[in-house]
């Protein structure tokens, strides 16, 4: 069994955003990160 999602990248001025969902529409992922702790691998 399959399942297929989209998930998309936000590159904004000041975070990142990751979102994803399902192919019935359900968020299955949704995490925003400052742009300063991208580099560092710090977890906010």
């Amino acid at each position: 069994m399959s399942t297929q999602f989209f998930c998309g990248i936000d590159l904004a001025k000041y975070h990142f955003s990751l979102h994803a969902v399902d192919d019935r529409g359900k968020v299955i992922l949704h995490n925003s990160f400052s742009r300063s702790c991208v580099g560092t691998g710090s977890n906010v």
